[in-house]
């Protein structure tokens, strides 16, 4: 009898517990239930409100999804200049989500720097020949529509220096290429791919106390002259963390200094060598104004050579890669860039 009672009030203790066990069970599919039915109420209500205060729906979704063609495009990062870039005609569009917002990237619309864009210098260009460069799009506003909004493109070497991209050339693979500087001029302000400068006018302002009590523009020189050899052909690759490119001060904006032809020892004004990792041979001095008419800018100070060019122009070719260098790093390059320090 003991027995039979024991299992008895086991029964009856399962059978509670499985009832309370129900209980929670269908009070939690009810309380879901409810919230999920206010939620849908309080959508319907706040519907309701719209349609009845008059706004237009189309209006409402717009502001919240996408914007009409005369809004101006915030641009905060790379990904969002290579959507830019990507642009190509009229046909061409492509859709980007910022915060929410989904924007219209095509041709003829308006963009704006949000923020400075910083980019690794390394990874931009370390062990590639034929860059992508996204400056030159900043002043090409017949193609490109971008306010700089008080923000720029930077590049960050190791040191956590910042500088500012003011020349690319990639001059092609062959004597008969086409992408020289047709004028000094040219050379000074163009805005292409291939062909960038902001010599002129885009230098002055990154004159800075790098030093104790004196202006001075600090510089990063550097070539495609890692040359590297696949089977019959050799390629020039850029080459920054093996630190292949000089970096100094000196006092003057090259576009704007001309040190004449003397012994070739002469320097830019205030040259102070930092960094000579393409060597100093062929009369290195800093950059002035060539007295060579093959290139706009080198760096063989006082001296009738072209070496360290910054701008070759008309239909001038050094031999090999185009580009004349110096002797340490195998006399000339296909492609050449210049950046002045900016923080």
């Amino acid at each position: 009898m003991k027995n039979i009672k024991n299992q008895k009030g086991a029964i009856s203790l399962f059978v509670i517990l499985a009832m309370l066990f129900f209980l929670a069970f269908m009070l939690g599919v009810f309380s879901i239930t409810t919230r999920r039915n206010a939620a849908q109420l309080e959508a319907v209500r706040e519907t309701a409100k719209i349609y009845s205060s008059g706004i237009d729906a189309n209006a409402v979704y717009d502001s919240m999804l996408a914007t009409s063609t005369d809004v101006v495009i915030p641009i905060s990062t790379k990904e969002q200049l290579i959507k830019v870039r990507d642009i190509t005609g009229t046909s061409t569009t492509a859709n980007y989500t910022i915060n929410g917002k989904l924007y219209t990237y095509k041709s003829g619309a308006s963009y704006m720097l949000a923020n400075d864009i910083i980019l690794d210098l390394a990874s931009e260009i370390q062990g590639k020949n034929d860059i992508a460069i996204y400056d030159y799009m900043l002043y090409d506003k017949s193609k490109y529509k971008i306010n700089l909004n008080n923000h720029n493109i930077y590049y960050k070497l190791s040191d956590g220096s910042l500088w500012k991209c003011v020349f690319y050339q990639d001059i092609g693979t062959s004597s008969s290429s086409a992408n020289r500087f047709a004028s000094a001029d040219e050379a000074g302000k163009c805005y292409t791919a291939n062909k960038y400068s902001i010599l002129y006018n885009g230098v002055d302002e990154f004159k800075k106390p790098w030093t104790s009590g004196k202006d001075s523009f600090e510089f990063l020189l550097t070539y495609s002259c890692n040359f590297v050899t696949s089977g019959s052909a050799t390629t020039g690759y850029f080459d920054i963390n093996g630190k292949k490119y000089q970096r100094w001060r000196q006092d003057n904006n090259p576009a704007k200094e001309t040190v004449y032809n003397g012994t070739g020892s002469e320097t830019a004004a205030g040259y102070t060598a930092l960094h000579t990792g393409l060597g100093t041979d062929n009369y290195w001095g800093g950059l002035t104004l060539s007295t060579y008419a093959n290139a706009y800018i080198n760096g063989s100070v006082g001296h009738g050579n072209w070496f360290y060019a910054v701008g070759v122009c008309s239909t001038a070719w050094h031999p090999t890669y185009g580009i004349p260098t110096s002797n340490t790093v195998g006399g000339s390059a296909r492609e050449c860039l210049l950046f002045v320090r900016a923080k």
